[in-house]
């Protein structure tokens, strides 16, 4: 999540670089794979949630706020 950039409304777009990424604690095979698809949909939730909070009212209008719920 820390580096998702909602570039939508800026002219001027970054690209996050991730170097490196380690698992502590998240268990070895089927259990790693559960862990990160769990981690995957808070992940997504989260981005989503940021996304609608930062939206202006001219872009996020009633109406497509109802759809997207």
């Amino acid at each position: 999540m820390a580096t998702h950039e909602d570039s939508r409304f800026k002219s001027e777009k970054k690209s996050p670089s991730l170097h490196s990424l380690e698992f502590i604690g998240f268990g070895k095979g089927p259990e790693l794979d559960q862990q990160l698809k769990l981690t995957g949909k808070i992940s997504e939730g989260v981005i989503f949630t940021r996304e609608l909070v930062n939206s202006p009212a001219n872009v996020l209008t009633p109406g497509l706020y109802s759809t997207l719920l």
